[in-house]
């Protein structure tokens, strides 16, 4: 194969898992606004987006899974994935 060849092969892939990635994101983004706003609003979370690595969420998590959050451990990596890779004013979080 040509250079050219993968490179377009690569192109044509990541053009056609964009919309899912997308998509995963969107669903982390409700995830975290159906569990987190069950104890918290939106604009708690929001403050903090943007501020903070993935271990100080990873912390935060944590500590609200222990005070009875429900989320499982791989629903506790996506949220903290979800979050520690956010910005200020992100959506779907911060409408």
């Amino acid at each position: 194969m040509t250079r050219i060849f993968r490179a377009a092969v690569l192109a044509a892939v990541m053009f056609i898992a964009l919309p899912v990635f997308d998509a995963l994101a969107q669903d982390s983004g409700y995830t975290v606004l159906t569990v987190c706003t069950s104890c918290h609003n939106t604009k708690r979370i929001c403050k903090n987006l943007g501020e903070h690595d993935a271990a100080w969420w990873s912390t935060k998590v944590g500590l609200m899974i222990s005070k009875g959050a429900k989320l499982d451990p791989q629903g506790k990596d996506t949220v903290v994935t979800y979050l520690s890779s956010r910005k200020a004013g992100d959506k779907p979080v911060c409408d």
